[in-house]
């Protein structure tokens, strides 16, 4: 049966780390092999998540044509009662003729048109 360590004993006054040999170093290699498989399969999902929300903070909707449910998951900050709010002002005065104009809304501030403005689209 092989040693999975030995220390050598060369003196007593001198401490030496333990040295792997023959199954010790084969367990090291492959639990590092795996450690490195792990890695990088959690960097792969790590990217595959950023990659989505770069892919959703691109999606733009235009406000003069979006229904309260598409304004809704559309745009953050905004659910559904805001999303009723800018269509009711869309129909009482008109298309919005920019994207600052949203603040005309009740419950639209500066701050939720500076999250989405990436997000808006005016046609």
């Amino acid at each position: 049966m092989n040693a999975v360590y030995s220390m050598p004993v060369s003196s007593v006054n001198r401490r030496h780390a333990p040295r792997l040999q023959g199954t010790g170093r084969l367990l090291v290699a492959a639990l590092a092999l795996a450690l490195l498989s792990v890695l990088a399969e959690v960097a792969g999902a790590q990217e595959a998540q950023v990659a989505s929300a770069a892919s959703a903070e691109m999606t733009t909707i235009d406000i003069n044509q979006a229904d309260a449910a598409q304004l809704a998951e559309g745009l953050v900050g905004v659910g559904l009662s805001k999303a009723e709010a800018i269509v009711r002002y869309r129909e009482q005065f008109g298309p919005f003729e920019s994207v600052d104009e949203l603040s005309e809304v009740k419950g639209i501030g500066a701050s939720t048109i500076e999250r989405n403005r990436g997000r808006i689209r005016l046609q």
